[in-house]
Order: C-alpha cells, then structure tokens, then sequence
C-alpha cells in the first residue's frame, strides 16, 4: 500500500513517491485526511484518484471532517 502519511500536496516529491510505490508493485493506493494536512481536498483527491486512474484502479475515499471548499465526486 502506498499513502501520504505525512501529507501529500504539503510535501514536495510525495506525489512521485507514491507513483514509484505503485510502479514497484503497491497494490493499494490511499490518502490521508484531506483537510487537515494537506488543507486542499480538492487537490488530495484528484491527486489520488488520477494514480489509481492510472493503474485502471476503482478508487474510494471516506472524510472525517467536512469538505467545504469542494463538491462531491465519485469515480
């Protein structure tokens, strides 16, 4: 499994970590709490929808905190 645990838009590089991480055999990509590290939904999310896209992954993602700053979506 590959996921940002110290953040992903807040850390630069994470994003090419994580595309390693899938390309080396990770069979799972997750997130973090997009609000509260990395304090861009939007950006987290699209962020790893469009790595497991990449692999032709189905993705999901569950949020604690409310996502204001965003509109709902599902791939």
């Amino acid at each position: 499994m590959a996921f940002p645990q110290s953040g992903l838009m807040i850390r630069p590089g994470t994003r090419e970590l994580m595309e390693a991480a899938v390309d080396a055999g990770a069979e799972v990509v997750g997130g973090i709490d997009p609000s509260s590290i990395d304090r861009d939904p939007a950006g987290h999310l699209d962020t790893i929808f469009a790595i497991a896209d990449r692999k032709g992954w189905r993705s999901t993602s569950i949020c604690t905190n409310p996502i204001t700053s965003a509109p709902p979506r599902s791939r």
